[in-house]
């Protein structure tokens, strides 16, 4: 009679363990879907997903949560350097490094971030404001922008916070043009830039 009493103390603990763990793991995935990935400390994916595993080791949806939050961090490095932000591009690197750094796609994403960086010829931004309404000071400033496309026969990466900005943005630039068409390409960001590529 003791024994049995024992083992339904012992289903009932390792069921409340187990339901705690889940529940950890629910926020971790909660927070990971709001790219809270390593930040606040101690209301991040990270915080979850190692406070599962240490509770429950080898426990596969902790493990594979981390790795979620290494190949986000990997998506956001590539598109910061794709937009020019270099700086900060190498923030997301650092920080999917500190999650794991053995894990697959690091290195191809830190010799694609050297490789943006090296084929920037400059990353040209501009003010919120300037660009939604539409300031004739940063008009200037986009049409002179092609004489630089012109002589170094670049490539134009605009990035604006919504698709009507970025066709102003690629409107300005192509006025300046003389007898050609800039080969560009629009994506959306928080933050307006030109970048010029160098082919």
């Amino acid at each position: 009679m003791a024994n049995q009493e024992q083992a339904r103390r012992d289903r009932e603990d390792a069921e409340r363990h187990r339901q705690y763990v889940a529940d950890i793991l629910y926020d971790g995935m909660r927070a990971l879907r709001e790219d809270r990935l390593t930040t606040p400390v101690e209301d991040s994916a990270f915080h979850y997903f190692n406070r599962a595993f240490a509770l429950d080791p080898g426990n596969q949806v902790a493990l594979d949560g981390l790795q979620d939050i290494v190949a986000r961090y990997l998506q956001l490095t590539e598109k910061a350097a794709r937009q020019g932000h270099f700086a900060t591009a190498e923030q997301f690197l650092d920080r999917a490094m500190m999650v794991d750094p053995d894990a697959e796609g690091i290195d191809v994403a830190a010799q694609n971030l050297q490789l943006e960086r090296e084929r920037t010829h400059s990353v040209h931004r501009f003010e919120f404001a300037g660009v939604r309404t539409q300031q004739p000071a940063v008009a200037d400033s986009l049409r002179q922008i092609a004489s630089t496309v012109s002589e170094i026969n670049a490539f134009v990466l605009i990035t604006a916070p919504s698709d009507e900005m970025g066709r102003w943005m690629y409107s300005q630039v192509q006025s300046g043009m003389v007898n050609s068409r800039i080969r560009a390409d629009i994506e959306i960001g928080e933050q307006s830039s030109v970048r010029l590529v160098v082919q």
